[in-house]
């Protein structure tokens, strides 16, 4: 049997990053420096927009399309989860909120802050990842019980083709690096395939923030980018 086209491995590899990094600076926060309490607390913020573009996208082009070919209670179960991530986003901009509003207070205060935002996204990080790996396993198989190929990767470019400009470079900073050599130049050759070229070229101008050297350097090889090695 040939490998499936899947629509949610990249994606969620990328989504894992984000997440895994985010907890990390969340974890070791100096709460002595300003900078760096809004500097985290805006990345969680960033992460939790793009988490919930990627959900009404999800619900937009992949769920309805689904409904149309067939009732499956696992859609059902994918919608609850999306309604209590909808809640989990409402309570952590909140905390993060109040965590920056904190400032000059008691270090005690700043700090039962913290851990309370720590906290509350770990546990949102792992229900996170139950979720994905349960679309990953379950929902996968079911798309590919419904859709060919060729079907699923019209809605990948539906997806890919709402997403304004500084979403996809979002995502490519966070993707690349979490994805294999041969992955990458199948989503970067895939992106240049679909995109306008000058929105293409605006985002092949910054992968290489994203990978370190010798990586951008087989992926400008591999796909014939400018400053190939």
């Amino acid at each position: 049997m040939s490998e499936r086209f899947d629509l949610y491995a990249s994606i969620h590899k990328a989504l894992r990053n984000y997440m895994g990094a985010t907890l990390l600076s969340l974890g070791r926060l100096d709460l002595n420096d300003e900078h760096e309490v809004e500097r985290s607390t805006g990345a969680l913020l960033g992460l939790l927009d793009w988490l919930e573009q990627h959900l009404r996208l999800e619900e937009e082009f992949v769920h309805r399309a689904l409904e149309v070919r067939r009732d499956d209670r696992l859609l059902s179960t994918l919608r609850r989860d999306h309604e209590q991530h909808e809640l989990g986003f409402a309570a952590l901009r909140a905390d993060a909120a109040g965590l920056v509003a904190s400032r000059g207070e008691p270090m005690a205060t700043r700090r039962a802050g913290a851990r309370k935002l720590y906290l509350a996204f770990s546990r949102f990080m792992a229900d996170n990842f139950v979720h994905m790996a349960i679309e990953e396993a379950d929902m996968n198989l079911l798309l590919w019980d419904t859709f060919s190929d060729a079907e699923l990767l019209a809605i990948y470019r539906a997806v890919l083709q709402s997403e304004p400009a500084e979403q996809l470079e979002i995502g490519m900073i966070w993707l690349l690096p979490a994805i294999s050599p041969d992955d990458r130049v199948a989503v970067v050759g895939g992106a240049r395939a679909i995109l306008p070229a000058p929105l293409f070229a605006q985002l092949s101008q910054n992968l290489r923030s994203a990978l370190s050297a010798r990586d951008f350097g087989k992926l400008a090889h591999a796909l014939g980018l400018p400053d190939a090695a």
